[in-house]
């Protein structure tokens, strides 16, 4: 593979990663990784900066944890509700 090449992956790979690093997702080593090209790349910089402040202003600052037992219950919900449609009314 050729220099360039190395790099464009190195880039591609970056960028994939910076949604990961700047939500608190990623990895250790994948961090590690992002944080050393950061140093030597003004461009993904330049991405890095922009993603996080975009990652802020839709979260206020906080890092929205999904709500498992809300999002069961409405799953729950939804299987009732499928189900009553399907079975029949007993006669009286």
């Amino acid at each position: 593979m050729s220099d360039s090449t190395d790099v464009n992956a190195c880039h591609r790979e970056v960028l994939e990663l910076l949604p990961w690093v700047i939500n608190g997702r990623a990895s250790v080593e994948e961090r590690s990784m992002v944080e050393v090209h950061l140093r030597e790349c003004e461009d993904c910089r330049t991405e890095y900066q922009f993603q996080s402040a975009l990652f802020a202003k839709m979260n206020n600052g906080q890092v929205l944890e999904p709500d498992a037992a809300r999002g069961l219950e409405r799953f729950w919900e939804r299987i009732d509700q499928a189900a009553r449609a399907t079975i029949p009314a007993l006669p009286r």
